[in-house]
């Protein structure tokens, strides 16, 4: 009897923007912080939403574990038609707070995109 390759639990990585009709994509890296002396706890809601001229906006969301800056990443097109590009970020604390800020993006940066949020008028 022959023995069959076990067959791997872990699926084959996949390039995204493989498809030819989807755009080629990219981690774009974010760094968000506030300047605000509040306390937010741990395990409060980060969600940074990316949003260029066409197609439908992307996000990613992330629970904290320590004190900002946070870092998160969010998978966004690498072509020129993704620019000017939004990106928000939002925290949610555990116990009320909200902070909000965004920046506009005219191109591809090399490193971080850094976001200062502030807290949301109520």
């Amino acid at each position: 009897m022959i023995p069959q390759p076990t067959p791997s639990a872990t699926p084959a990585p996949q390039t995204v923007g493989a498809n030819l009709s989807e755009p080629m994509r990219a981690p774009l890296p974010i760094t968000a912080t506030y300047l605000e002396r509040i306390l937010v706890p741990s395990g409060s809601d980060l969600t940074v939403r990316a949003q260029g001229p066409s197609g439908p906006p992307v996000q990613a969301s992330i629970q904290t574990s320590s004190t900002p800056p946070y870092e998160i990443s969010v998978p966004v097109r690498v072509d020129a038609a993704a620019y000017p590009m939004t990106v928000t970020a939002t925290l949610t604390s555990t116990i009320g707070h909200v902070l909000s800020g965004s920046v506009t993006l005219a191109e591809k940066l090399a490193g971080a995109v850094e976001i200062v949020m502030r807290t949301r008028a109520q």
